[in-house]
């Protein structure tokens, strides 16, 4: 058997030839006969890859192939190892020994060394050539199914594995999956590694799993014929009994892989299992201006609502309350007719409240808010103490915490009176994590004057059921507040809400709702969840200027912050620990502001039209109305500070 030879067409299209002496194939028992061709004369059979449609001369040379006699059949699975897509394994029976490639001429093998070797590579093409397709019905099909190692290997692409974590899952060795990995790519039109996962879970009438290795005119792969005991074109799967909202007999694939869970719906997706995330092709994608004008829509920053303060404060979940100011300029870029009053009076009243909640940060919420939601997280303040437990050494959390509810109930008291009290108790004990213990075992108000609008007092604090008068509330189901959540936030991701929460471990309750839900993908991939009749304003929606204070949660509340900060000016609105007010253009931040003694100085970070220039202005305006009645400012623009 001679060396293979590389030759190429004149329309650039390759192939590997391999050829037969005579004398071997008399030794060879296992060949079987060449259909001949009309006039009796016998050309051979030609097999190639799917990439060889791709190029419209390629198939016209396929063509002219088949017209000249040949046996012509694309593949239906990638080329095998040491091949590539382009390089179509060709059994020409009848074309004379092609001269060696080797300077000194083939390699001599024992006869029955030589016999083998060619028995089994021709078995190797006999089972390409049974699952290949005529190229006739290649290049009229229209949706092909793949082979079951080839749909393992799409489905880890879709599931965003790594390359080590997907070769591991598949028993591969790295290098043959990544080699499988671009033979793909290179036979697909996908533009990533994720689409080609994607396409190959889009379902079909009929079909499991669809493959498109199209071309740019449209081309596309026939169905292989089914395996035995197999539905025709169902990729091999371990299915398990069906979960509720599911069909039994799902197709399932382990990936130990990161990130989000890609599904569409519970009803067209194959669920993966042990992992937390799943692919579609056909959950509708929200590409970043719709994310962003649906998020300010929720965040009722595309027009001033007509909601009463309790109202809003209770829709937005609370607002990011680090400095006593940033809850009312946050309210007055969203609340028509707002005034600052209109915090301080409820405020003062004992109707809001602030304290310490999500991301273990100071928020202004409601008072029901207050007595539900501080207990949900009360986890993530457990986590937050684990950090301190050195500096608390034969410290009895629970006395702790009883000591200094009776100590902050009695009095209100700043956190450092509350720590030296704590320090007579725990003499060896650091002061710091004590202080932080009882701030993290006791739902601790920070009590009026702090807060007020126009009041200066320092940070005094009280339990919430002292300073409310009312008992708390049991911890609410997390599905409550992912509802919530999607209402003031959504669309969003897993990761979404549990950047806001400061929690972990939400993914169940997402599962759990989903049959009430529905699921979108950005233009990452990444599954997004949304109440039905959540509003999802066009992307074109206009999104007049917004000034907005340091720490808006509309900033803070996302894994993935890009439907609100472009890329390039991610980092721009904080320098260590301080954050900057920002500025919101066309919906996007664009900028920071400072109010000094006689002027508001905007900064953007680029250069402005006129017409922005101008809206900008007349936004910097009302915003000063309202806050400032009484004052006078002049209006300025200023280098950004660095």
């Amino acid at each position: 058997m001679d060396v293979p030879e590389e030759r190429s067409s004149a329309s650039g299209l390759r192939a590997r030839t391999l050829t037969v002496s005579p004398a071997s194939r008399a030794r060879s028992t296992t060949w079987r006969p060449v259909v001949p061709v009309a006039g009796g004369a016998s050309r051979g059979r030609k097999l190639y890859s799917p990439a060889a449609l791709k190029d419209p001369g390629d198939r016209e040379t396929l063509r002219e192939r088949a017209a000249h006699g040949f046996q012509v059949r694309i593949a239906t699975r990638p080329a095998a190892a040491g091949g590539r897509h382009h390089r179509p394994a060709d059994h020409d029976p009848h074309r004379p020994g092609a001269p060696a490639t080797a300077a000194h001429g083939p390699p001599h093998l024992h006869p029955e060394r030589l016999t083998a070797l060619i028995g089994g590579t021709h078995a190797l093409f006999e089972a390409a050539w049974e699952s290949a397709a005529d190229l006739n019905a290649a290049l009229g099909s229209r949706r092909p199914r793949i082979d079951d190692r080839t749909a393992e290997v799409l489905r880890t692409l879709g599931s965003g594995a790594t390359d080590e974590a997907a070769a591991r899952e598949l028993g591969m060795s790295l290098r043959p999956y990544r080699r499988r990995v671009a033979e793909l790519l290179d036979g697909s039109d996908a533009s990533s590694r994720f689409r080609a996962g994607v396409r190959a879970g889009e379902p079909g009438p009929g079909r499991s799993q669809a493959w498109y290795a199209r071309s740019a005119d449209g081309v596309e792969l026939p169905a292989r014929p089914g395996a035995a005991g197999e539905a025709p074109g169902r990729p091999h799967a371990k299915a398990r009994p069906g979960a509720a909202g599911e069909a039994p007999g799902r197709p399932h694939v382990k990936a130990r892989s990161r990130g989000q869970n890609l599904s569409a719906s519970p009803a067209t997706v194959p669920r993966m299992t042990n992992t937390k995330r799943s692919v579609t092709g056909t959950a509708p994608l929200l590409g970043t201006r719709a994310l962003n004008r649906a998020t300010l829509d929720r965040q009722l920053l595309l027009r001033p609502a007509r909601l009463s303060v309790a109202a809003a404060v209770e829709h937005l979940l609370g607002l990011q309350a680090q400095n006593v100011k940033p809850p009312y300029y946050a309210l007055a870029a969203r609340v028509d007719g707002f005034t600052p009053e209109a915090l301080s009076q409820p405020m003062a009243d004992r109707e809001v409240v602030r304290i310490v909640t999500m991301r273990s940060t100071i928020h202004t919420h409601t008072a029901d808010d207050c007595l539900t939601l501080r207990p949900l997280v009360q986890p993530a303040r457990d986590r937050e103490l684990v950090a301190f437990r050195a500096g608390l050494e034969g410290v009895d959390l629970d006395r702790l915490a009883g000591i200094a509810r009776d100590l902050v109930e009695a009095e209100p008291r700043t956190m450092k009176q509350l720590r030296e009290a704590l320090l007579r108790e725990w003499p060896d004990a650091d002061p710091q994590s004590l202080a932080v213990a009882a701030r993290c075992r006791l739902p601790l108000v920070q009590v009026t004057p702090r807060g007020l609008w126009g009041r200066s007092g320092q940070v005094s604090l009280t339990t919430a059921e002292h300073w409310l008068g009312r008992p708390a509330e049991p911890a609410p189901a997390p599905d409550a507040v992912v509802l919530r959540y999607l209402a003031a936030f959504g669309p969003a991701s897993v990761k979404d809400m549990q950047a806001w929460a400061g929690m972990t471990r939400l993914r169940d309750a997402f599962e759990r709702l989903r049959p009430q839900l529905i699921t979108f993908r950005d233009d990452t991939g990444v599954e997004l969840f949304d109440l039905p009749d959540a509003p999802r304003p066009d992307p074109d929606t206009p999104a007049p200027p917004r000034f907005l204070p340091e720490f808006d949660n509309l900033l803070l509340s996302h894994a993935d912050r890009t439907r609100v900060v472009p890329p390039e000016h991610r980092g721009r609105s904080w320098k260590g620990n301080m954050a900057y007010c920002t500025l919101l253009v066309d919906g996007f931040l664009a900028g920071l502001w400072r109010l000094e003694s006689d002027a508001l100085v905007i900064e953007p970070f680029d250069r402005l039209t006129r017409s922005q220039r101008d809206d900008v202005i007349a936004e910097g305006e009302r915003m000063l109305r309202v806050m400032h009645p009484r004052s006078s400012y002049d209006i300025r623009f200023g280098a950004v500070r660095t």
